[in-house]
């Protein structure tokens, strides 16, 4: 059975109807009970992230702005799990750089949860070198 990971972040304003979205999706498609984990000022997502791989979740979910998705791709970096987005920032520089229907929380939850992994590379960028790890599989 699929257990889905959601790191949020709750002082997003649309953070409980994506929460009821997230149980509901999974509900409907007989997944366990989504693993959701709130965020926080000092930790956007890291130690949610590793929580999340150590249950051994199918897919963690970054459910709020680009902070949320910078953690939780850091830490999903150079694993097989794959990750959904689901934004809920101000600019969504993300979501909208990989062409998701950022304005439509519902349809963003459906593919995060049920879209099909596409193959991308996270970088880590630095004034001594481009760091690229192995290619992982994400879903958006």
């Amino acid at each position: 059975m699929t257990l889905v990971g959601a790191v949020l972040n709750v002082t997003k304003e649309q953070a409980p109807e994506a929460v009821r979205l997230i149980e509901f999706t999974c509900y409907e498609a007989g997944m366990e009970t989504p693993l959701v984990m709130a965020s926080t000022a000092e930790d956007p997502g890291h130690v949610m992230t590793r929580r999340a791989l150590d249950a051994g979740c199918d897919v963690v979910l970054a459910v709020g702005g680009d902070g949320t998705v910078r953690a939780v791709a850091a830490e999903l970096a150079g694993t097989s799990t794959p990750m959904g987005v689901v934004p809920m920032g101000t600019g969504n520089l993300f979501a909208r750089n990989i062409g998701l229907p950022h304005d439509d929380l519902l349809i963003c939850v459906h593919e995060a949860i049920h879209g099909t992994p596409t193959g991308w590379t996270p970088c880590s960028w630095s004034s001594d070198a481009l760091t690229v790890p192995s290619t992982k599989r994400s879903r958006w």
